[in-house]
């Protein structure tokens, strides 16, 4: 049997995109009450909170690499319902702001190679 921990990340692999799922929705899901499903992620060394910020930073680093989206659209796609709230986790999780992220980490724009004759 898979642990508690795999079956959270299956679920929120499932999830639409920009719907986040409470704690209570999961519990419900995984037909335990929310302070059993705590206590089962505690002996796993994790946490509710600490998956679920796992699973939208996994969402959000490909938008803020390869899409032309603006922050607050990705903030939106993700399932925050305030750009604000993106920023400070994405901060939390990376120790850099969306914009400085998307910096670092955007494709160079490969320049047109000129030919040498």
């Amino acid at each position: 049997m898979t642990n508690f921990t795999d079956r959270i990340k299956t679920i929120l692999e499932n999830q639409p995109l920009g719907e986040l799922p409470s704690r209570e929705s999961i519990a419900k899901r995984l037909h335990v009450s929310q302070r059993t499903l705590a206590r089962k992620l505690v002996k796993e060394n994790t946490s509710f909170k600490q998956l679920l910020d796992s699973h939208l930073m996994q969402v959000s680093l490909p938008y803020l690499i390869t899409e032309d989206l603006s922050i607050e659209d990705i903030s939106f796609i993700v399932g925050y319902q305030a750009p604000r709230s993106f920023f400070r986790a994405f901060r939390r999780w990376t120790g850099d702001s969306p914009a400085d992220f998307r910096l670092k980490n955007r494709p160079k724009s490969s320049a047109p190679i000129a030919a040498s004759y």
